[in-house]
């Protein structure tokens, strides 16, 4: 490798291109991220809770939809899909995952959840751990009746390349609507510009120099 560290400095420097700096300028670099989500990011990582700082324009932006809060409402999202998969009332969806032998380690790896079959399941635990009804609209996750949008369905949680929650798409467990249905188009979620996987897979892409497509959510991760 043409990169070495300090490890006394705790710096970085790359001989080849001539880049260098701290942990928070190699993460941005790296994930392709700003100085502010490195910080976030680095935080979340080591488990230190950042305290924002609230001004007027600040509040003022939270009137239309802003990728990092929308960013952050999807991770909660996908955490209470998750729960739901490993709680009492989803024993079927895990016996269907069982079924397509996708195992423990890959549920958790990608993130599957349950999104439980209650037009306002989403919606009352949103409420009731205080996440906006307004958010969980502009992410795509309730209707504008405040309905969920996804119910009864095995839950692929949508990740962007530096492991942001995008979106979701959601397989029916009763064969009812669309076999798949997924989030709409959002700030943070452009379907066509989306390629699920990519976040799990792209360092061996890039170290071997192969990638293979496949078409549905279930055969990537298979």
């Amino acid at each position: 490798s043409s990169a070495a560290s300090d490890v006394y400095k705790r710096q970085f420097k790359c001989f080849a291109c001539g880049a260098g700096g701290d942990v928070f300028k190699f993460v941005q670099m790296r994930e392709n991220l700003t100085f502010p989500q490195a910080i976030e990011r680095l935080a979340e990582r080591a488990g230190i809770k950042l305290k924002k700082l609230t001004t007027q324009s600040s509040k003022l932006k939270t009137i239309d939809a802003d990728p990092n809060s929308l960013a952050r409402v999807n991770a909660w999202a996908a955490k209470y899909f998750q729960k739901n998969l490993h709680g009492n009332k989803g024993k079927y969806a895990l016996d269907y995952l069982a079924q397509r032998q996708i195992s423990p380690e890959s549920i958790k790896k990608w993130q599957l959840g349950l999104a439980l079959d209650s037009q306002d399941d989403l919606t009352k635990a949103a409420a009731s751990g205080k996440v906006p009804a307004k958010l969980l609209t502009q992410a795509g996750l309730t209707t504008g009746f405040n309905q969920d949008k996804f119910v009864n369905r095995l839950m692929f949680t949508i990740t962007d390349v530096t492991g942001r929650v995008i979106g979701f798409g959601g397989r029916t467990l009763n064969e009812n609507g669309a076999k798949y249905i997924n989030s709409p188009s959002t700030v943070l979620f452009d379907k066509s510009n989306s390629l699920y996987g990519l976040e799990q897979t792209r360092h061996e892409i890039v170290s071997s120099g192969t990638a293979i497509v496949v078409e549905g959510y279930t055969d990537c991760i298979m």
